[in-house]
């Protein structure tokens, strides 16, 4: 949770911030937001962090054209039941009313609608989709003493031909595509390689979380820095997603040297 804290706030409000129950861990990411027909779609960002009355969010400005009600949008909540999808988002304004509540299953979307009856369609934009993070949840272990989990759990043997593999230069992108300017070079090991964030990164929370190992194991590629451990999972371009509720997206994506 602290990985999460540092990559999207200020330190200041990081180090106030309780760590967030696992259903929010596991609800929160990168989600695509669209109307009914798909021609209209938004990306939105759930984030682990609290504000008053539920968890933070974000979206494009240009998003609020295309869904007005994203203007009355300050934040989101999450509940878990017997029935699909089992994991309920609800979008709430700032006094806490509800103005849309995805408690219906469309595989792989959840749909909600507004006062006018209009339909919304939302889906993790990467990563599993919230069956598959409803059914880990119920299939997880206890949760882990606070002080270990903020650390992120630990990867399992690393898989040295995938490693060899993912050998390489990857420019590092945050939600919608927006380029950090840091590239970092992932170098060849069969356990845990090292990572050069090349010259020229000047993003703060990147810089901060201080990449200095990766390792791949189970699919998963693992980057360990010196604020603790992210995981990504890889996507159909070749690259890496940030797997869910790690806060904000962010992509490793193949970069010529």
């Amino acid at each position: 949770m602290l990985v999460c804290a540092l990559l999207v706030a200020p330190p200041a409000l990081a180090q106030s911030r309780q760590p967030a129950s696992p259903v929010v861990l596991a609800s929160a990411g990168g989600y695509e937001l669209s109307s009914e027909d798909g021609k209209r779609k938004c990306l939105v960002l759930l984030r682990p962090a609290p504000v008053p009355g539920g968890h933070g969010i974000g979206f494009p400005a240009p998003c609020k054209r295309s869904f007005p009600i994203l203007a009355s949008v300050s934040g989101w909540t999450v509940q878990t039941g017997p029935t699909p999808p089992r994991l309920r988002l609800r979008l709430h304004n700032a006094t806490g009313a509800v103005l849309l509540d995805f408690s219906a299953a469309q595989d792989p979307h959840v749909l909600a609608r507004d006062m006018t009856g209009a339909a919304y369609l939302l889906a993790p934009s990467a990563g599993a989709g919230l069956a598959e993070r409803a059914e880990a949840l119920a299939n997880a272990p206890p949760a882990a003493p606070a002080a270990v989990a903020m650390r992120g759990p630990a990867p399992a043997a690393a898989d040295p031909g995938a490693m060899r593999k993912a050998v390489g230069l990857y420019a590092l992108s945050r939600a919608g595509g927006r380029d950090t300017g840091c590239r970092f070079d992932l170098k060849g090991s069969t356990d845990a390689g090292e990572v050069s964030v090349h010259e020229g990164c000047a993003d703060k929370g990147i810089l901060m979380f201080g990449a200095q190992r990766w390792s791949i194991s189970g699919g998963t590629l693992w980057l360990t820095g010196a604020k603790g451990r992210l995981s990504f999972e890889r996507n159909r371009k070749g690259g890496w997603d940030k797997g869910p509720g790690q806060g904000e997206a962010l992509t490793l994506a193949p970069a010529a040297p």
